[in-house]
């Protein structure tokens, strides 16, 4: 999940340079292991378990990339909870390179126009979706891009959503930030290095 002002780089728990304050999610508590492709890399502290986040105290949700990530997330009946109640009230979600497997799981892609990993496109059509192979796509509030090449445009998309969001609605408690490997709701996918970083949320899962 997102708020406003989220160009800073932060961790969860942590406030950026810009004042978003960021919150890690993952469907069990303790810590999570990012990766890099498939070597190891940072392990974060989640902040808060998928089961007790609720969409309407935050202004996004971004969801993660690679494969790992959102293979364990589909099979998370709280993250489709919380995706279902982000998406019915118009909170701006964002999904990169797999991250849309979550969707389709969370049954939120049906007549919509999503960009992905190329190899999702057969999923998507199957759920009713259209996959796109432009680098990135908006569709009413969902925000979604092809690969980690596009997080510059995937990462300015989503904070113009979010600021025309926040406009609208009541200011958040939190904003989280996403970079990659094992999370729940985030940005990236499980490379999480310097450029990964400056996404919004940073939600894993275990």
């Amino acid at each position: 999940m997102v708020g406003r002002r989220l160009r800073g780089h932060t961790r969860g728990g942590q406030r950026g340079s810009d004042g978003a304050h960021t919150v890690l999610l993952a469907p069990e508590g303790g810590f999570v292991q990012a990766y890099h492709h498939l070597d190891r890399a940072e392990r974060f502290p989640v902040d808060l378990r998928t089961t007790d986040a609720e969409a309407a105290h935050y202004d996004a949700v971004v969801l993660p990339g690679g494969v790992a990530n959102p293979d364990i997330l589909r099979q998370d009946s709280s993250t489709h909870r919380l995706l279902r109640d982000a998406d019915e009230t118009r909170i701006p979600i964002a999904a990169i390179r797999h991250g849309p497997w979550t969707l389709i799981d969370a049954g939120l892609v049906t007549g919509r126009t999503l960009a992905a990993w190329p190899s999702l496109a057969t999923d998507l059509r199957n759920a009713g979706a259209t996959w796109t192979p432009a680098r990135t796509h908006v569709d009413r509030a969902l925000i979604t891009a092809q690969g980690m090449d596009d997080i510059d445009e995937f990462t300015t998309l989503l904070i113009g959503a979010v600021s025309r969001s926040a406009g609208t609605r009541t200011p958040s408690r939190h904003v989280r930030r996403r970079c990659g490997a094992r999370t729940v709701l985030a940005a990236g996918d499980s490379s999480c290095g310097p450029r990964r970083r400056h996404v919004i949320e940073q939600v894993r899962a275990m």
